[in-house]
């Protein structure tokens, strides 16, 4: 019997026979995307099957991956229902102690404790957990250029009002860009007591996020646009905590390796509707139509409002008209990327945050105005040389909660810096060691 086929036939008796609060338990740790893995409603075996079916997906962990959360909640790979409640070790310092004395957090100590214990903690994939970009090296040397001219981070107790009192937890909600960043705090930092998005389970947009602040639903919310005016001046606060990049992904055997803005922006206002147009060259006389398919994210998406104003100048998409014969072009329903992705057909086109499709398979990333977002570690996102580069937004009220201020303090300290680097591009100085 295959190896692959005998260590999924393992894992699937292993989960089926847990106790549906500990898969509970399993299913939060590995974090699969919303949708891919029914309610707890449905049978524990259609569960088991939905989530080992996005584990091998092109943009899930892989089965090593599971098999290491497993190991780390001591449950044996055989099947048997023996296991110890899962312990998950608290911050190696004291947070509210640190930031209340200090206006920004001095916890760089705790960054060689935060490398050497997280990939123990949820079992180290290479596939899942190294950053989204290499480390800096000799041969890619931009970001060494760049990482010393980082600014300081901003005095929040300027920025924001301390109300001088908690709230637990702290119920947020936002960007889907920014799912596998609070998913690492909260396994990492458990006394923050952060909740992200619906039932901690759906995250529904950054437009649903900022909303949701403003009439005081949550305390935070993770944006991938900035605030409007109108929003500033209803009473909210935004800081910046990453540098982020909208990718835009084709299928692997596209041979279009850059697009211009402008024919992105054809290609989304359906004013070009076939790639030999834009140079897939039909040697062979196919009698394939080569019709882009386009897939355009939800307006719940804060990504998309940028993609709009970026890309289309604040003009209108085009209108999803998925059974004429002149376009294809169709707005997904939610806010989300892999199951696009996993679906993406040989002439389709889409766009996400980079973090969400970086060395997924069966796509590729393609350059915008010749820049490749993921080329150089990043430099060109940080720089701004890559046209959809965009920051990555922690907004809540200008009198906020103090644990909040201290979750946003948490993010810009160095060891905040340093997860952030796992997902995103950081902007203020941490140790790239």
């Amino acid at each position: 019997m295959d190896k692959t086929v005998s260590e999924r036939l393992v894992l699937i008796q292993t989960l089926n026979k847990l106790p549906k609060s500990t898969f509970s338990e399993i299913l939060f740790a590995v974090n699969p995307p919303a949708g891919s893995v029914s309610g707890s409603s449905s049978p524990q075996s259609s569960r088991v099957d939905e989530l080992l079916e996005w584990v091998e997906s092109p943009l899930g962990p892989g089965l090593m991956s599971l098999k290491a959360v497993l190991e780390h909640y001591n449950i044996p790979l055989t099947g048997a229902q023996s296991y110890k409640n899962p312990v998950i070790p608290k911050p190696p310092f004291s947070l509210s102690q640190s930031i209340r004395k200090n206006s920004l957090i001095a916890i760089g100590s705790s960054v060689a404790f935060f490398i050497i214990l997280f990939p123990l903690l949820l079992g180290g994939s290479d596939d899942k957990y190294k950053p989204i970009l290499p480390e800096p090296n000799q041969e890619n040397t931009k970001y060494q250029e760049i990482q010393p001219l980082l600014d300081t981070p901003p005095d929040l107790l300027s920025v924001f009002k301390d109300r001088g009192e908690d709230i637990a937890p702290i119920n947020s909600n936002g960007s889907v860009s920014a799912i596998a960043l609070i998913r690492e705090i909260q396994d990492r930092y458990p006394d923050f007591n952060i909740v992200y998005g619906t039932d901690n389970i759906t995250p529904q947009g950054s437009n649903v996020g900022i909303k949701q602040v403003e009439i005081g639903e949550i305390a935070i919310a993770i944006s991938s646009r900035p605030l409007t005016e109108i929003e500033k001046r209803d009473g909210l606060q935004e800081v910046a905590i990453a540098k982020d990049a909208i990718a835009v992904i084709v299928h692997k055997d596209n041979p279009i390796n850059n697009l211009s803005i402008e024919q992105l922006k054809q290609i989304y206002t359906c004013r070009v509707t076939d790639w030999i147009t834009l140079g897939w060259q039909n040697a062979n006389n196919d009698p394939e139509p080569f019709s882009i398919e386009v897939i355009n994210r939800s307006s719940e998406s804060g990504t998309q409002e940028i993609f709009q104003d970026r890309v289309l100048g604040g003009e209108a998409f085009c209108i999803d008209d998925s059974d004429s014969n002149e376009k294809n072009f169709k707005t997904w329903e939610k806010d989300e990327t892999t199951p696009v992705v996993r679906n993406l057909s040989k002439y389709g086109i889409y766009y996400a945050s980079l973090n969400h499709v970086i060395g997924a398979k069966g796509v590729k990333i393609i350059a915008i105005n010749q820049i490749n977002p993921a080329d150089q570690n990043g430099a060109y996102i940080l720089n701004g040389d890559y046209d959809l580069s965009r920051n990555l937004y922690a907004v809540s009220k200008k009198e906020a909660y103090t644990n909040v201020i201290e979750f946003i303090n948490f993010l810009l300290s160095p060891s905040g810096q340093q997860i952030i680097y796992k997902y995103h591009v950081p902007i203020y100085p941490y140790n790239p060691e």
